[in-house]
């Protein structure tokens, strides 16, 4: 599962139309909720943790999938 999956799975969306530029302002079912579940979904995915500094940061699917990758 990729971060664009977690994100479709989460918001309940077709993943084809999810992007990296996808993000709470442009999808209407990520709200602050389905923000900490996308967050917990990719830290039990990928078997990570953010940093309260990162949480902030992780403003869209290109984010998220950045500071993942840096963690690898």
């Amino acid at each position: 599962m990729n971060v664009k999956d977690i994100v479709a799975e989460v918001c309940e969306i077709n993943v084809d139309t999810v992007s990296f530029d996808s993000g709470p302002k442009n999808i209407a079912a990520w709200d602050s909720m389905k923000h900490i579940e996308i967050i917990i979904m990719c830290e039990s995915n990928f078997n990570i943790s953010f940093s309260p500094t990162e949480i902030p940061l992780l403003t869209s699917v290109g984010k998220i999938k950045e500071i993942i990758d840096n963690k690898k």
